[in-house]
């Protein structure tokens, strides 16, 4: 008999396939980390890696390098919503949090609305550690389904709110770094992106939350080894989301690697000496979002950078620090399409790496001083700007189009990187997701008692989720039942909006209230 909680079926978890069983007891120590490169597919391992080949062969070391990601490779994942064969982020981020399947635009709730109990909730519930790094907004939909639970992905503010503990089960992320400071912000602050007068971090403080919003607060935690390193914070560096590893600030910004070795510096010293271990998840977050821009030098140095965060994960996996420790990566979904490869001129076959060699700002953030200027030599200044996306021969038309687009960011990031397409023969498909199958890494010092073995092959993204809840010996549905309690319902129908879903649809009208109170630009998902 299909079980209810108000009227409605508590979301199903799959049933564990024979292969996907833990065969050995659940290592209370073992601590998985768990990377998530976004709108990551193989295509774009392969760019990254032909680029590197070709630098490394330039500079005389011989043209057959491999990446870190590469060495790692044990299978790939199907990435299907539940009404979609085309995912987003929150549908499959559910599927890895929960092990459910459900809508484009839910955030760990199943079809009906219900909440569904999370890794890392079940984690902190059974007294583990947890953290999240990221690059985009700690709002945003991957890190969001780690830790709240909406019918619609954009409401950012209410997901600022659960963050720092306004749900049934309190604070449950110990270490969470990332962009997002909009949806903290009261409305009366310049840069809130909040429709009312709270202001979040200091609620969080009020749950016991150190916060920080700068390079310096960061600094201060002298790379996890100071006292509020050993304490639990939150730390949101930009209104938005952070920059592309490309065009940042370092001091203004850290790096997602030195974001990565202190929080895991921090859970290591917040679990030092205790039986449980801790969970955390990294999610090379912009990877996705320049490829919704089309911006391939954007795309390539998120993806370099998600490389040395792998390299730097087996190395402290190889250190034993943290114990017997799994290394799960995996994206969310493909996006953009990527391909590598034309006829040249020639009529030969070629894609050329050189191209991308002296580029030093992405298309976005040239797209945006192009937007600001207003000077009087638009053409000088335009050619300058396609020279540090490491076009040196923009010609007349280009030009005469920049001008033309000057209002629109977004077009203009296009066009920048269309530009590069012709010059390197790379092209991409589409500015939206796709349904290609991606990538799945797994390591583990003692590769014999890891389990690692019934991730080979080809899986369903559930399946992940649920390895990861096998490993830490979670109680998944014991949470959902805790959430979906009836003395939380005003919390369910006010906060998570779970009356607002029918069956897994979420009217567009319902959609574009949410999208008109926050203000926001969705478009990168």
């Amino acid at each position: 008999m299909e079980e209810t909680i108000s009227g409605l079926p508590i979301p199903r978890f799959p049933k564990e396939r024979t292969g996907m069983v833990s065969r050995r007891k659940a290592d209370p120590k073992g601590r998985p980390k768990f990377a998530i490169p976004d709108g990551f597919g193989p295509a774009s391992q392969a760019f990254a890696r032909d680029y590197s080949q070709y630098v490394n062969q330039k500079a005389g070391k011989g043209w057959n390098k491999v990446l870190p990601a590469d060495e790692h490779l044990i299978g790939s994942l199907r990435t299907r919503a539940s009404n979609t064969l085309v995912t987003d982020s929150s549908a499959s981020g559910t599927a890895y949090s929960c092990a459910i399947k459900t809508y484009n635009g839910a955030v760990a709730i199943g079809e009906d609305g219900n909440p569904c109990g999370t890794v890392l909730e079940a984690a902190k519930a059974q007294g583990f550690h947890t953290g999240l790094v990221v690059t985009s907004r700690i709002t945003h939909a991957t890190p969001a389904v780690f830790y709240s639970h909406i019918y619609d992905r954009d409401a950012e503010d209410k997901i600022a709110e659960m963050l720092v503990g306004n749900t049934p089960l309190g604070p449950v992320v110990d270490v969470a770094l990332g962009g997002g400071l909009a949806f903290f912000l009261p409305n009366t602050t310049d840069g809130s992106d909040r429709t009312d007068s709270r202001d979040i971090l200091a609620e969080g403080r009020k749950f016991g939350y150190h916060t920080f919003t700068d390079r310096a607060g960061f600094d201060a935690l002298n790379g996890g080894d100071a006292p509020a390193g050993k304490k639990p914070y939150i730390g949101v560096f930009t209104a938005s989301h952070m920059s592309y590893e490309i065009d940042r600030d370092p001091e203004k910004e850290p790096s997602l690697l030195e974001m990565t070795k202190t929080a895991l510096k921090s859970l290591e010293r917040m679990t030092a000496g205790k039986d449980k271990g801790f969970f955390i998840m990294v999610e090379a977050s912009r990877i996705d979002h320049a490829g919704h821009g089309n911006d391939m030098v954007g795309h390539l140095h998120e993806i370099l950078m998600y490389n040395q965060v792998i390299d730097y994960l087996k190395q402290y996996v190889d250190s034993g620090k943290a114990g017997e420790t799994i290394l799960i990566s995996h994206a969310d979904h493909e996006c953009g399409g990527l391909t590598m490869g034309g006829i040249a001129t020639n009529g030969e076959y070629l894609w050329e790496p050189e191209k991308l060699t002296k580029s030093k700002h992405s298309a976005s953030f040239l797209g945006s001083l192009w937007a600001k200027y207003d000077g009087d030599d638009g053409d000088n200044y335009l050619n300058g700007l396609f020279e540090q996306y490491g076009i040196f021969d923009a010609n007349a038309t280009e030009i005469a189009v920049a001008q033309s687009i000057k209002n629109s960011t977004s077009l203009l990031e296009y066009h920048f990187g269309q530009s590069m397409e012709k010059r390197a023969l790379v092209r991409w498909a589409t500015l939206g997701h796709t349904a290609v199958d991606i990538n799945l890494l797994g390591y583990a010092r003692s590769h014999a008692d890891s389990n690692l073995d019934v991730l080979r092959g080809n899986h369903d993204n559930t399946e992940a989720g649920l390895f990861v809840a096998n490993q830490l010996g979670l109680d998944l549905p014991a949470i959902t039942k805790k959430l979906n309690s009836k003395v939380n319902e005003k919390w369910l129908v006010n906060e998570v909006g779970r009356d607002l879903v029918d069956n897994g649809v979420v009217t567009e009208s319902k959609r574009k209230l949410v999208r008109r109170a926050h203000g926001h630009d969705h478009t990168h998902a």
